[in-house]
């Protein structure tokens, strides 16, 4: 996954600030192809378990063939986060909620991602702010889901009434 260093500093003119962000309102990004050599290499790096380097271990598990990681997921996830039009506006994130690796993921899989807002109020200590909640899901070329879970953001308000 190549690092994208560009829109530090403050919000951008093109940024979607908190206000402008709708409970029901819906996001996507295109999708990521799964390259074998990098979920391989970060698989062996990060997470070494059989199913995740050997063919046959992962056969041998009931797998089709041999599974990304759960956290090399989570980075394809944050990769599509940081192409979300909020980007610039993001002060941090406070968690997730209802995580689920709903299916695995495979080398040569396109990745796709849907992010609505369920939800959104002003910071009740800092009115610069405001949190969001989105439900995202990310799912394979065959619209299988790969990984759902509740995302609850912190963005710049700018002064903004939230509504």
């Amino acid at each position: 996954m190549a690092a994208n260093k560009s829109g530090a500093g403050s919000v951008g003119k093109d940024t979607l600030p908190f206000g402008r962000i709708r409970v029901g309102d819906t996001y996507s990004a295109e999708p990521y192809r799964v390259d074998f050599d990098e979920m391989y290499r970060f698989n062996q790096d990060w997470d070494p378990l059989p199913i995740h380097l050997s063919e046959a271990a992962a056969l041998a598990a009931g797998h089709k063939a041999v599974i990304a990681s759960g956290q090399y997921t989570l980075c394809i996830k944050q990769y599509f986060m940081n192409r979300m039009p909020w980007r610039e506006a993001v002060i941090g994130a406070i968690g997730f909620d209802e995580l689920r690796f709903a299916n695995p993921v495979h080398a040569g899989d396109e990745i796709s991602i849907k992010v609505t807002c369920i939800d959104k109020r002003l910071s009740k200590s800092k009115p610069d702010r405001g949190i969001c909640r989105f439900r995202v899901q990310m799912s394979n070329q065959d619209g299988v889901p790969v990984l759902t879970y509740t995302d609850i953001v912190m963005l710049k308000s700018h002064g903004d009434s939230g509504n």
